[in-house]
């Protein structure tokens, strides 16, 4: 009795053939990982584009001002990085910060725009209001998709996060994601 043996390089030549096919559809049409979008409607891609404007933050004052603001008042409340959309590959960012005691409640703000070759100068806004109505109103387009967060690094460089499908973020707390303006 003879022992039927299958040629392995059939076989082989059969799952390479699945495994090309199954890879070119995956990164064809709009299927591909660039193009999901999580809660926040940023994409794989957005949120690269989004990285590389902040990354842009990184020769200026600007972490060094977000490392004064932090120790100062603590971890903003609000880090929201927005993308204009259409042609324009800008970037709105807004960080705001919750009264600490003793401050007379001032909600801090800080808010600018940055272009793929960095800052634009005329938008950077960094103020103090009474009361957190008012501070909202200075949000603009902070909750308007697309939009994700930020996490700041011990250093006040800004990366833009993000906003998982479940809206609980890696520290475990419950993500309020209020409506657009």
């Amino acid at each position: 009795m003879r022992e039927s043996v299958t040629p392995i390089r059939p076989l082989l030549a059969a799952g390479l053939v699945l495994c090309v096919t199954a890879l070119g559809a995956a990164g064809c049409g709009g299927g591909g990982p660039g193009s999901q979008v999580d809660q926040g409607g940023f994409s794989v891609d957005d949120r690269q584009l989004a990285n590389q404007n902040l990354a842009t933050l990184d020769a200026t004052s600007i972490p060094g001002t977000i490392v004064q603001l932090t120790a100062t008042i603590g971890l903003p409340a609000v880090c929201r990085v927005h993308l204009a959309g259409g042609d324009s590959k800008d970037l709105d960012v807004i960080l705001s910060w919750k009264p600490v005691p003793r401050s007379g409640n001032a909600f801090t703000w800080f808010k600018l725009t940055v272009a793929p070759s960095g800052v634009i100068a005329s938008s950077m806004h960094l103020g103090i209001t009474q009361n957190a109505a008012e501070l909202q109103r200075h949000y603009g387009v902070a909750y308007t998709k697309p939009f994700d967060p930020c996490q700041i690094d011990a250093f006040g460089r800004l990366t833009a996060v993000p906003l998982t499908l479940s809206g609980i973020p890696p520290t475990g707390h419950k993500r309020k994601i209020p409506q657009g303006d």
